[in-house]
């Protein structure tokens, strides 16, 4: 196909459905007169030159089940009228331009909707709280946007769900301890490339969400101790609880149930405590990194027993004391870093490039 679409694409009356995918010969506005094919099940505009507005009277073609709209220069508001597609199982608008506009409440009416996917938009507002009604979700695609306010204690509701993206927005406020009623989540991150979004206590019943493999926590501004919930997270794969404001006199020693880890690191916080002993537990893990905390004691001789391990950081603990272990000098590590005699360590890697941040203000 080139060009626009005609005009009189509506007298296609049994047409069911439609595919233009990754067509860059397509261009023009979407006619209104797509609202007349009220048997097409599939309309897949994704990858081409289509522009303007989405016509509200896509809401009448109420047999649709796919809904794709991915890659284009389509602006505007996302049709209310869509609320009336209520066979939808799938919507995809991911990478338009729908400057300034929210997600319309009328999305609840879905229900029968298992992928909503609106990444990479800028789009605005508050997540409407009518997005709990879509229980058969299995994957929900909100970030990238611009989206404010707090995550609302409805998507607890989505049970379903194995993929839940929503980072680079502006969300606040406390996280939800509905979240975990997620149970088949297998990914969870709250990254951010704006600093300090979610505040308050990391919820404990993170914990119940055992088929996660992983758990990113990037610059935010939650407090408090690390749960000890996350001993059930037996399955997870990486675990990175990074430049928070997490304090706590001890790391959790549940955390030597993670046999699963590979990736380990919680640095720039205010931990304190001892390291425990049960990290030499985590025997598949490649790299851990706990550096920028307030760590007191000695490094425990049970991590000499990760030969896996590739990467250590401990720098910037000034209440760190002793000898590192012999054995995990016999790792011979690539990268080894402590601060110069925290602890005293004839192998490592001295920090010495930023020599200055590891004296003690």
């Amino acid at each position: 196909m080139h060009g626009a679409f005609p005009t009189d694409i509506g007298s296609l009356s049994k047409l069911t459905a439609l595919n233009v995918n990754g067509n860059p010969q397509v261009d023009g506005n979407i006619p209104t007169q797509f609202g007349e094919l009220t048997l097409l099940t599939k309309l897949n505009f994704a990858s081409n030159y289509i522009e303007g507005s989405m016509p509200t009277q896509l809401g009448a073609m109420t047999s649709l089940k796919e809904l794709i709209i991915y890659n284009t220069y389509v602006v505007s508001s996302i049709p209310t009228e869509l609320g009336f597609l209520t066979q939808l199982t799938k919507l995809t608008l991911r990478s338009n331009s729908f400057t300034g506009t929210e997600i319309p409440t009328e999305i609840g009416s879905l229900t029968q909707l298992m992928h909503l996917d609106i990444y990479d938009n800028t789009l605005q507002g508050k997540i409407p709280t009518e997005i709990g009604f879509l229980s058969q979700l299995t994957l929900l695609y909100i970030d990238s946007n611009s989206l404010t306010g707090t995550i609302p204690t409805e998507i607890g509701n989505l049970s379903n769900l194995n993929e839940f993206e929503f980072t680079e927005n502006i969300l606040t406020g406390i996280v939800p301890s509905e979240l975990g009623n997620l149970s088949q989540l297998k990914f969870l991150g709250f990254n951010f490339l704006r600093e300090h979004t979610f505040s308050g206590t990391i919820p404990t019943e993170l914990g119940k969400l055992t088929k996660l493999t992983e758990l990113n926590i990037y610059y935010n501004s939650f407090t408090g101790s690390i749960p000890t919930e996350f001993g059930m997270l037996t399955k997870l794969k990486s675990l990175e609880v990074v430049y928070n404001d997490m304090t706590g006199s001890a790391i959790p020693t549940e955390i030597g149930s993670l046999t699963n880890l590979k990736s380990l690191d919680v640095w720039y916080n205010a931990l304190g405590g001892n390291l425990p002993t049960e990290l030499g537990l985590l025997t598949k893990i490649e790299s851990m990194d706990w550096s920028y905390n307030s760590l007191t004691g000695t490094i425990p001789t049970e991590i000499s027993l990760l030969n896996l391990m590739s990467v250590a950081h401990f720098q910037v603990n000034f209440g760190l004391t002793g000898t590192m272990p012999s054995g995990i000098c016999t790792l011979n590590l690539p990268t080894l870093e402590v601060c110069p005699n925290q602890p005293t360590c004839t192998c490592c890697t001295p920090w010495t490039a930023q020599n200055s941040e590891c004296k003690q203000i």
